[in-house]
């Protein structure tokens, strides 16, 4: 290994990371003493000052630079693991509220890379931090050089950071221009297809019924087109999610047709096998229940073992979902006792588990207002008192 330093120092930081670093900064090479202290002491400074680690790095390597002799490469030595925009957090704090200095990009993929770590510097911040962060993207946004309009990957990173920080309305545009470009991300195009279904939904519970149907059908259209090119179990749940959402605030003959396609594109997504079966599972039994279909205990069954042998974000969430279908279905359990294992599964109030909680609340007001069966409606009615008691 010490023939080749480099590939030493990268499998030292694979299995530290592997063992739960966060962050491994090492040495690909040989440095030299003092660039290497200016390098250390300019990176901890940074991070110190509330900087990400990009940005860290970047300073960093630039103050390093400065200071080298004709031939000395010590600035390039250093190799950097760990999220981008990593930032310890309580010493980001003394950098909010600054006007945000905007750098100077050499290129279209140092810009996207830095508009990905604006995303990241948001993660577990306040909501005063994210709008500072926002402005930021939106600085960012309106200062793109023409020459570099075309560029989707630049599109497609500004979505992603606005959906990151909160803003799904803001991610609409920039993911338009992504797909329109000709090297546009597949996945650019399902993105915008799920944030114009949620900001649709969220227009129409505001009283803008007009614009909030319209982003819906465009949001369909989008995702039946990609589900004939490129068919996967993500995309009929995502569909699925989007016909639900429009049916929910159609009149009751088309809210019934709405929703049986819905049911019909999550069956489809649990017919293609997906890794997280939980998902379109759990979603195709609420609708069983709202269309007085029987609900299956052996289904139900398997959205708890995948559930709890998944590492997703929501899925400790359904687990616990699982109990209130049982309580919806057939009655099984306490009232108190499946709401307070569904509050305990989302665990501190995160921006996902707020996400999650709202979701399964609307799911339920659903069941509670349009289910078949009385029963049903009158045990999701309970369900959704006890629930807004606990909250």
């Amino acid at each position: 290994h010490l023939r080749q330093p480099g590939r030493f120092s990268a499998s030292l930081a694979e299995h530290l990371v592997e063992m739960g670093v966060g962050v491994v900064v090492v040495a690909g090479w040989a440095v030299s003493d003092e660039p290497a202290r200016v390098f250390a002491e300019s990176l901890y400074t940074e991070l110190l000052n509330g900087e990400d680690l990009a940005t860290a790095v970047r300073n960093a390597r630039h103050a390093t630079y400065n200071i080298c002799e004709p031939g000395d490469v010590t600035w390039g030595a250093f190799q950097v693991y760990g999220d981008p925009g990593f930032v310890l957090h309580w010493a980001g704090r003394r950098g909010r509220g600054r006007a945000a200095v905007i750098p100077t990009f050499v290129s279209p993929t140092e810009l996207a890379e830095y508009v990905s770590n604006c995303r990241a510097r948001g993660r577990g911040a306040d909501d005063a931090y994210r709008e500072q962060l926002r402005e930021e993207l939106r600085q960012l946004e309106q200062n793109v050089p023409a020459t570099w309009a075309h560029i989707g990957e630049i599109w497609d990173a500004f979505g992603a950071a606005y959906v990151g920080l909160g803003s799904d309305q803001e991610a609409i545009k920039p993911y338009e221009r992504a797909v329109a470009t000709s090297d546009a991300n597949i996945q650019a195009i399902e993105q915008l297809a799920v944030v114009e279904s949620r900001v649709g939904e969220e227009f129409v519970r505001q009283g803008e019924t007009t614009d909030g149907r319209r982003l819906l059908r465009k949001a369909e259209r989008r995702l039946e087109q990609l589900l004939r090119i490129a068919p996967s179990a993500e995309r009929h749940a995502l569909l699925g999610s989007t016909y639900k959402r429009r049916a929910v605030n159609e009149e009751p003959k088309a809210r019934i047709t709405g929703l049986t396609k819905a049911r019909a594109a999550y069956q489809r997504a649990v017919d293609a096998a997906p890794t997280n079966l939980f998902y379109p599972l759990e979603n195709k039994i609420g609708l069983d229940l709202l269309l007085g279909e029987a609900v299956s205990r052996d289904e139900l069954r398997q959205v708890r073992t995948s559930a709890e042998t998944s590492t997703e974000t929501w899925s400790a969430a359904s687990v616990a979902n699982v109990h209130l279908l049982e309580f919806l279905a057939f009655g099984d359990g306490a009232l108190d006792e499946a709401a307070k294992q569904y509050e305990s599964a989302l665990g501190p109030r995160t921006a996902t588990s707020a996400r999650e909680r709202d979701a399964v609340l609307q799911q339920i007001e659903l069941i509670a207002n349009v289910a078949k069966d009385k029963n049903v409606r009158q045990s999701a009615a309970q369900m959704l008192d006890a629930l807004t008691a606990i909250g």
